[in-house]
């Protein structure tokens, strides 16, 4: 990188990762950007959101593997990938601030033709969710749940031990050492502040993009958020310090 511009910078960056860029790996780069509108923002818009559920399939994976771990008493392992998980989403959370570089009025403009879709169907999310604890039945009755069904039943037919359950289990069992349960309460709190802080930087994010305007894909917009942000990521530990965003947005 030779030039000291960053937008130029940026674009050489961009030409170089094009040059390498296989035949099959552009086809696929192409097909995964299909705006509904003609703003150049909805690309920066698209491209977040993606980076955000594929942030979320880690996720999934990550406390799968804790549960796991944890069925078998293997406490260091659940630790690391729970420390992994709220890596990831601290890694992630500045792509807010990137996000709220988006003009407001271009924003208002292009979401009106994505009416029926919005983030609410993330099912990575939902998995996330539902994978920490059994969700509360009035959340598993509202649209949250309603817009990714096979989650839904899922949970309904309870398919899958929570991260919860494995906690409590482990606590238990009478295997595991005390200071090893406090280290796994305390990597679960962390986690759980984390989702909070996440949650709490996309309302702000979605008041600021919004206002009192309804959200898309059916829902109430903000206020939809604003009672979804709150809700215990778990019930066997607390989420630790406050919830204000790690990286507040900034423009």
């Amino acid at each position: 990188m030779t030039d000291a511009e960053p937008v130029n910078r940026a674009q050489q960056v961009c030409a170089l990762v094009h040059a390498d860029m296989s035949f099959a790996e552009r086809r696929v780069l192409e097909l995964s950007i299909l705006p509904v509108y003609t703003m150049h923002d909805e690309y920066l818009f698209l491209r977040v959101l993606q980076t955000f559920e594929t942030t979320f399939t880690l996720l999934a994976m990550h406390l799968r593997g804790a549960v796991a771990a944890l069925t078998v008493s293997d406490v260091s392992r659940a630790v690391y990938f729970i420390s992994n998980s709220t890596t990831a989403l601290r890694e992630a959370a500045p792509m807010f601030s990137m996000l709220a570089t988006m003009q407001i009025e271009s924003f208002r403009t292009f979401r009106q033709f994505t009416e029926g879709a919005s983030a609410i169907q993330s099912r990575s999310y939902k998995l996330v969710e539902s994978l920490c604890r059994h969700p509360d039945t009035e959340r598993v009755d509202s649209p949250a749940y309603d817009s990714v069904p096979e989650v839904r039943d899922r949970v309904l037919a309870g398919q899958e031990c929570t991260l919860d359950d494995a906690y409590t289990g482990a606590s238990r069992s009478g295997d595991i050492a005390g200071s090893e349960l406090a280290r796994l309460a305390e990597v679960m709190a962390n986690f759980s502040a984390a989702l909070l802080r996440w949650r709490t930087t996309h309302y702000r994010l979605a008041v600021r993009m919004l206002g009192g305007a309804s959200g898309t894909g059916y829902t109430e917009g903000t206020p939809y958020l604003a009672a979804s942000r709150t809700i215990p990521v778990f019930t066997t530990v607390e989420s630790v310090g406050n919830v204000a965003p790690d990286n507040p947005i900034v423009v």
